[in-house]
């Protein structure tokens, strides 16, 4: 086992597991990856296979796709709230600022040739 492989993968595929001391194997790959288990919400899946005979190939893929569909919907559910949590830094950075003065303050840099639109920004 490579270090930091255990920290990182999200399912562990035994192959071959119809050989003799895989179930030890998978065992100790049990309690190896026991400390880990405080990082993930659900035990990491073991799944054991035996690719040349098509043994445990239909669990491996649907325990990838259900990582899959929870990534994803992880993922979407963190692009809303990072949304809405941009909308309110907006919001309150802006209390305070009216648009009358902005707008007063632009017409007049205008008026003497001097506006721009992002040093105005970076200057307010």
């Amino acid at each position: 086992m490579k270090a930091g492989l255990m920290e990182i993968a999200d399912i562990f595929v035994v192959n071959k597991s119809d050989r003799p001391n895989a179930d030890q194997f998978v065992s100790n790959l049990q309690l190896m990856l026991a400390p880990a288990f405080h990082s993930h919400h659900d035990p990491i899946p073991i799944i054991k296979t035996v690719a040349s005979e098509n043994k445990g190939i239909s669990e491996l893929a649907e325990k990838i796709s259900d990582l899959l569909s929870h990534h994803k919907q992880n993922d979407n559910r963190f692009w809303l709230i990072t949304e809405r949590a941009y909308q309110l830094i907006g919001k309150k950075r802006m209390k305070g600022i009216a648009k009358e003065e902005l707008k007063n303050r632009i017409k007049d840099l205008d008026s003497k040739g001097r506006f721009n639109l992002y040093q105005f920004i970076k200057d307010y």
